[in-house]
């Protein structure tokens, strides 16, 4: 089974930060296959209904993904959506779902039912978290990101350790976040 998923991903630094952070919650679950997929802030999970040419239609249309984002993004708790646990945002990411779901739907995607997990909720860390300190962060570079995401098995909300099932991704295509005196620039493509 394979789907695509929209979202906002950070600079490394602030990957492997957020990576640390996640793995030293108390009962993060290692083999739960949804933590496979890179540290992100996932706006939406889709199936492909129609168009070939979404990497096209997605660098040229992705930078309205960035329309809604504060200048600088800040992380501090965690909060429990549809019964998982996330780093969350100081603001919400609501608007950027919505511009996601508008990106979508000029991609020939339609919304996964159900999503992988909740789209918009923050950096996504399992489903037993019992922290609720996860330290504070920020950061203002990001790219928007199309993700194709592949389960070799068929997709449970339960992994198992033994291997049974397996989750691979590919990035498609990103678009960096333009920040600075010439972010008025279209954005350029990075495949």
């Amino acid at each position: 089974m394979s789907f695509f998923a929209i979202a906002l991903m950070p600079e490394g630094n602030v990957r492997r930060i957020i990576r640390e952070t996640i793995r030293a919650l108390p009962g993060h679950d290692m083999f739960d296959l949804r933590a496979g997929l890179p540290e992100a802030l996932y706006l939406g999970f889709y199936e492909k209904v129609g168009k070939k040419t979404i990497v096209h239609d997605f660098l040229r249309e992705a930078a309205l993904l960035f329309a809604h984002l504060p200048a600088t993004l800040t992380f501090s708790g965690i909060v429990r959506r549809g019964g998982d646990y996330f780093i969350a945002p100081g603001e919400s990411l609501d608007p950027c779902v919505k511009d996601a779901e508008s990106l979508a739907a000029k991609l020939g995607l339609s919304p996964r039912e159900p999503p992988f997990f909740f789209p918009g909720a923050g950096f996504f860390c399992g489903a037993d978290v019992t922290s609720v300190e996860a330290g504070t962060f920020s950061f203002r570079h990001l790219d928007a990101v199309l993700l194709k995401v592949r389960t070799h098995q068929p997709l449970s909300r339960d992994a198992s350790p033994d291997g049974s099932e397996a989750l691979s991704w590919t990035l498609l295509a990103r678009i960096p976040r333009r920040t600075g005196p010439n972010r008025s620039r279209t954005p350029r493509a990075v495949l």
